[in-house]
């Protein structure tokens, strides 16, 4: 039962980081495809990011932060709340 919690809790903190990107993404008044080439990712690749089907790097993170002009700590907001 509490292995079937962590997944669920896992899921939900990889759609709220995807979230966050697309959000970031917007912001920066970027395309999906500006977004994967500041990563080096194809952009079936992004795509999977920002539906939370694939996972960043941390380098591929603070690349995006970097790109869209936030801290990398924007794509974490109103995580500790699943801690």
């Amino acid at each position: 039962m509490l292995a079937q919690h962590d997944n669920i809790v896992a899921s939900q903190r990889k759609s709220e980081i995807a979230l966050r990107i697309k959000e970031a993404r917007s912001k920066a008044r970027l395309t999906q495809e500006q977004a994967a080439m500041l990563i080096g990712c194809s952009l079936a690749r992004y795509h999977r990011v920002e539906r939370a089907d694939a996972e960043l790097t941390l380098m591929e993170a603070e690349m995006l932060a970097k790109g869209f002009g936030v801290p990398m700590t924007y794509f974490m907001r109103q995580l500790a709340e699943y801690a």
